[in-house]
């Protein structure tokens, strides 16, 4: 009987390691670095060229101490400070006007969001309900632009810098507070209001998707809609003039960026 009882242990562990030893092998980002690896050597231009390429097969990690952040972004997306990646596919396609921003000092989630450490697509992404900074897609990562940058126009940043402009163009200031901008009483004070999680939210009237991003753009269209009672009037904004105004109201955070990081000054 002991002898089955040890057989049936055994024959468990090694169904366990076997399990293990799968899932290690057939990774996420394990996939990506083996696709990357065949796309470096059909662009290889010599035959020395192409005997330099081997398989990353590792987590890679960006530490940036100064933001407090670890990225792992680039275990997947390998190809984002190569230029002979420009026309390749979003995964490994170069990153606009990487020498600007160097992954180096900034990482990748102090711009685009999502979780740093993540390892899988999913994750990594922020979609997930543990994880509330979901990463900002398409213009809306013009969103932490807002964390470096004060001035009133900024460049590459055509929807904050329209945002910025109308809160003080249509006077959201005689009512609104954000600090170091306004000294409005009468509306509640926005110097965070980027900071606010979902749930802070009532989404019983918002057509939408029931994010943070779409019920501030559906109340810029529509403030009494979305919080019938409210004194503030609508503006009759185009779909633009509000989707600026949630970009800008999105940039405003808790989050304080370090000195040498703030835009004309050197680190």
């Amino acid at each position: 009987m002991i002898y089955k009882l040890f057989f049936i242990f055994g024959l468990s562990i090694a169904v366990i390691f076997g399990i293990a030893a799968y899932d290690d092998n057939n990774r996420e980002w394990k996939k990506y670095q083996t696709e990357f690896l065949k796309m470096e050597l059909q662009r290889a231009s010599t035959p020395e060229e192409k005997a330099s390429i081997t398989l990353a097969n590792e987590i890679k990690q960006i530490e940036v101490i100064e933001l407090k952040k670890a990225d792992r972004c680039t275990t997947c997306h390998m190809g984002i400070d190569n230029p002979k990646f420009a026309d390749a596919n979003k995964i490994y396609k170069t990153h606009l006007n990487f020498e600007q921003h160097p992954f180096e000092r900034f990482g990748c989630t102090i711009c685009h969001r999502g979780q740093g450490r993540a390892t899988t697509v999913k994750a990594a992404h922020g979609d997930v309900m543990s994880w509330e900074e979901t990463m900002l897609r398409k213009e809306y990562i013009q969103v932490s632009c807002g964390k470096c940058h004060s001035e009133q126009e900024i460049k590459g940043a055509p929807l904050l810098s329209l945002g910025r402009k109308l809160f003080a163009e249509k006077g959201c200031a005689g009512c609104h507070k954000i600090e170091g901008v306004s000294n409005g009483s009468i509306g509640p004070e926005l110097s965070t209001v980027g900071s606010k999680y979902k749930h802070e939210f009532d989404y019983t009237r918002v057509k939408g998707e029931h994010t943070v991003a779409n019920w501030i753009y559906e109340h810029f269209k529509n403030p009494q809609a979305v919080t019938p009672g409210t004194i503030m009037p609508n503006f009759n904004f185009t779909d633009e003039e509000a989707k600026a105004l949630t970009i800008y109201m999105l940039s405003l955070t808790k989050g304080k960026i370090p000195y040498e990081y703030r835009a004309g000054k050197k680190g």
